[in-house]
């Protein structure tokens, strides 16, 4: 089980409104996802797409957030279950979670145009990761590049 989710800044700190948003929406991703180390540029990333596909999405994250707190909702099918009946916040829960593990924002649907804002941390490979490369054209898993390749001795 998950370490218990708390409000990403504290009373005596005081953010920027913009900032405090990204806070407390990168704490609310990680009460959706279950995952505590999320990466802050794809939520970034995330919550953008988010907000520009969805005019009420801002709010509606705001308010899926303050409810967690509200009513110490401490995991996901808690909330989901809490709040199955709104709608709105129901929707944007599932939105949320999606951007993460499909690393895409919106479809070709009602929404329009899906946006991938994510590929290689997408949620849905840490699944299998130790198991499964994740799919790609290189010649292996992306951003293969980074790492120091191994070194041959020759002879012996």
């Amino acid at each position: 089980m998950p370490p218990p989710v708390t409000p990403a800044a504290s009373a005596s700190s005081p953010q920027n409104p913009a900032n405090q948003q990204q806070s407390n929406f990168l704490a609310l991703s990680t009460l959706l996802t279950g995952t505590q180390k999320l990466n802050p540029r794809t939520g970034t990333r995330i919550y953008g797409a988010l907000s520009t596909q969805a005019i009420e999405f801002e709010k509606q994250a705001a308010a899926l957030w303050q409810y967690a707190l509200d009513h110490q909702i401490k995991d996901v099918d808690n909330l989901a279950a809490a709040v199955g009946n709104d709608s709105a916040l129901s929707l944007v829960l599932h939105r949320i979670i999606s951007a993460w593990y499909l690393g895409v924002v919106g479809d070709d649907g009602v929404t329009g145009g899906a946006k991938v804002v994510s590929f290689e941390s997408a949620l849905m490979f840490d699944q299998v990761r130790d198991a499964v490369v994740v799919p790609t054209y290189c010649r292996a898993a992306p951003g293969y590049w980074v790492t120091q390749p191994a070194v041959l001795k020759a002879g012996g």
